[in-house]
């Protein structure tokens, strides 16, 4: 079953938190600290723990939750139908490893995008039988990423997010068949904090999928398949909270 976030409620959230964030740096700029809250000193053992020899397993991060909007387009769309809105949502955690070094994991879930398949790439203007434009639309991609980030200034952070992504696709106006599976995905962002608890970053998303080729074509029942995931290109902005 396709899930499709609603996109108005999320970027309404984006818009509150921003002009929250932007408050709170306007009423004492000093607040934005280099990094995130660390952990109290209790935290340091997993005292939950009662055997000795799992005292010393590592613990979890600080957890946060994150919120974005961006623009983006998958490869092999038409030209006016291809651009699109999305917004995310995601939540993970992050450990502090050396002075200005954070690791970490997230989970996320955005929006998922709908457009006419481009006719002269993509083997559809070859094959008569598929003469209407084909829409195509792919369900909304859920991501797990690892995370590494790096404080190159006070308040500024360079960050990488790599992982894997799961997402499908189906077409309509023609009997073509779409496929689903996993993919690379790779994030690469500079953010800044906006007071101790909030941080905003500029990103650019890549699912690194394939060119759509349409094969199996049967003429006599005009029946034909995209065996592949397109690729997906975008920019987005996330404001995260620690929680």
């Amino acid at each position: 079953m396709k899930i499709y976030l609603l996109k108005k409620p999320l970027c309404a959230f984006l818009l509150i938190q921003l002009l929250f964030s932007a408050v709170c740096w306007a009423k004492d700029p000093k607040t934005a600290k280099s990094h995130p809250p660390k952990k109290s000193p209790q935290h340091h053992k997993t005292k939950w723990f009662k055997f000795s020899g799992l005292r010393e397993l590592w613990r979890p991060g600080v957890p946060f939750f994150e919120v974005a909007g961006g623009m983006g387009s998958y490869s092999n769309m038409d030209e006016n139908s291809g651009n699109t809105a999305f917004t995310r949502v995601g939540i993970g955690f992050q450990e502090h490893v050396l002075v200005d070094t954070y690791i970490g994991a997230l989970a996320g879930i955005q929006t998922g995008n709908s457009g006419l398949v481009n006719f002269s790439n993509t083997g559809l203007a070859n094959n008569p039988n598929f003469a209407l434009p084909v829409s195509m639309d792919v369900g909304a991609p859920i991501d797990i990423l690892f995370d590494i980030k790096q404080y190159i200034f006070p308040y500024g952070f360079a960050e990488v997010r790599f992982g894997t992504v799961y997402y499908s696709t189906s077409f309509n106006n023609a009997d073509i068949s779409g496929t689903k599976g996993f993919r690379p995905e790779l994030q690469a962002a500079f953010g800044l904090n906006l007071n101790s608890f909030n941080r905003i970053t500029f990103s650019y998303q890549k699912f690194y999928g394939h060119s759509l080729n349409l094969v199996d074509v049967n003429v006599s029942d005009g029946t034909a398949s995209f065996p592949q995931l397109p690729n997906w290109n975008a920019f987005l902005v996330t404001v995260d909270i620690s929680i």
